[in-house]
């Protein structure tokens, strides 16, 4: 068990460590300059300047699942060449769902082939996914880019429309590429876990997260850094504070995705999203612990829509 343990840290590690190399040195190397800057220090950001492979953030998270499962007990081993076509399956490859070994393995060693049912749910996949990317979401980005090139000179109803039509121009965008790489996996015969489920009309913050947008990344971050953590076993005040740490590395992840710069604000707004949790949980235990003691409030709390 301790080398077994030994390995697995190393393989983790491993793997995070060179992301972290690749994708953040230089943003925090400079960013550790400016501060040092700031107090009064003379200090010089050594640069890298290294390339981050293509979809090699979808390529650490699948190697580290198949790490972790694999100590826990989950699977055996694969050897090298199911490997390396388990991590870097094409169609996944640039915008995920980031797919678990425990689901690919099963369905990879059970004699692919071609299945003319999943071919033709393939290709709707496909075609539906390039009609929201393409005719929705393309579509869409004109009006959110001419509301927020120059927010100084747009008008508030400018400024609305293209908040909500952002909206769905991220979720066609995100959820088309979804679709289209599902759809093409279904070629082969294999069938991926879905990545989406209606997510605006979750009826929670939670909700939203947890079980209907990039549900892969969810349960990901639930499985493999909120649960070690802690998760909720330890008290409320650590159960929040696992969800902030959860949700600031999310943010931290999404920055310097395809079109973005690397910047404070993604962690700004995972921790604007870990907060929305929070309050959301602290609110329901509270109307919880009326609602025992409160008849009224209790008959209202079983009432339908509440």
């Amino acid at each position: 068990p301790r080398y077994r343990l030994l390995l697995c840290t190393a393989g983790v590690v491993g793997s995070i460590g060179t992301l972290a190399l690749l994708k953040y040195f230089d943003f925090f190397a400079a960013e550790s300059a400016r501060l040092l800057e700031a107090l009064g220090f003379s200090a010089q950001a050594p640069q890298l300047g290294l390339l981050l492979p293509v979809g090699y953030s979808f390529i650490t998270f699948t190697v580290t699942s198949y790490i972790v499962d694999v100590y826990r007990g989950k699977l055996t081993p694969a050897g090298l060449g199911e490997l390396a076509t388990y991590i870097t399956f094409f169609p996944k490859l640039l915008a995920g769902p980031i797919e678990r070994a425990t689901h690919f393995f099963p369905q990879w060693r059970a004699r692919v082939r071609f299945d003319s049912e999943k071919a033709v749910m393939g290709i709707q996949l496909i075609l539906w996914g390039l009609f929201k990317k393409v005719v929705i979401a393309d579509r869409l980005a004109p009006f959110v880019n001419s509301a927020y090139e120059t927010p100084a000179f747009s008008t508030p109803l400018d400024l609305i429309v293209g908040t909500y039509f952002y909206a769905f121009q991220i979720y066609c965008d995100f959820s088309g590429y979804t679709d289209i790489a599902i759809g093409a996996i279904l070629l082969f015969g294999i069938a991926l876990a879905p990545n989406f489920h209606h997510p605006y009309l979750a009826r929670s913050v939670p909700e939203f997260w947890n079980r209907r947008w990039h549900i892969s990344l969810g349960t990901w971050f639930r499985d493999y850094l909120y649960i070690p953590l802690g998760g909720s076993r330890a008290g409320r005040f650590r159960t929040y504070l696992n969800v902030m740490i959860v949700f600031v590395v999310s943010g931290i992840w999404h920055a310097g995705m395809v079109g973005t710069a690397l910047s404070w604000s993604f962690a700004v707004w995972g921790a604007i999203n870990g907060l929305y949790v929070v309050f959301w949980s602290a609110f329901t235990s509270s109307w919880a612990w009326a609602a025992r003691r409160l008849p009224g409030l209790r008959a209202l709390d079983s009432a339908p829509g509440i």
